[in-house]
């Protein structure tokens, strides 16, 4: 997938990380709308999405590097 803003070539594997992270976050709002949580809930939450993001995507980084090397 090209990437229009930096138009690079992105991976297919970092594109689905993105994309399943994307409906993560939808799935959160929703969620958080329709049941008027709480401001302390709501950083949990977000916290716990990011982290998830962040280990997902540093670890297909990591995967393609090896790939690139081998």
């Amino acid at each position: 997938m090209l990437d229009s803003f930096y138009e690079i070539e992105i991976p297919d594997e970092l594109s689905g990380v993105a994309t399943r992270h994307q409906q993560h976050v939808a799935e959160l709002v929703s969620g958080l709308r329709s049941f008027g949580v709480d401001d302390q809930l709501i950083e949990r939450s977000v916290d716990e999405l990011i982290a998830s993001y962040r280990a997902e995507l540093v670890t297909a980084i990591k995967r393609l590097k090896r790939h690139c090397h081998a």
